[in-house]
């Protein structure tokens, strides 16, 4: 079963990414993930970062063994998500995106 179909109907939902050099990073969406024609979702949506030892988190009072940063909505568009068969994304605008899982989505 795809990604997708594993997750249909999970709303709200935290996705977590974690790369082969150890990077982890997702979101936070309201919104089902299902493949859609163009971005969808809501300003609830916020993207996030675990971070590495020595940087610093953007939200006050976070536990130093688990800090991370928030990053929430600008208003300067609504790229909230975006979602293929093959791939998915969240946070998009000038030509990028917050993150971006494409054809290694499987592993």
């Amino acid at each position: 079963a795809s990604l997708f179909q594993r997750a249909r109907h999970a709303k709200p939902s935290l996705v977590a990414v974690r790369t082969a050099r150890g990077e982890v990073f997702g979101g936070f969406v309201t919104s089902e993930w299902e493949p859609q024609t163009g971005y969808f979702g809501t300003g609830e949506c916020f993207l996030w970062k675990k971070l590495q030892s020595g940087q610093y988190s953007n939200i006050p009072d976070s536990s130093s063994c688990c800090s991370f940063s928030k990053y929430t909505w600008t208003h300067s568009n609504s790229f909230f998500m975006y979602c293929q068969e093959n791939c998915f994304g969240m946070g998009g605008g000038g030509g990028h995106f917050g993150f971006f899982v494409g054809d290694m989505m499987e592993h």
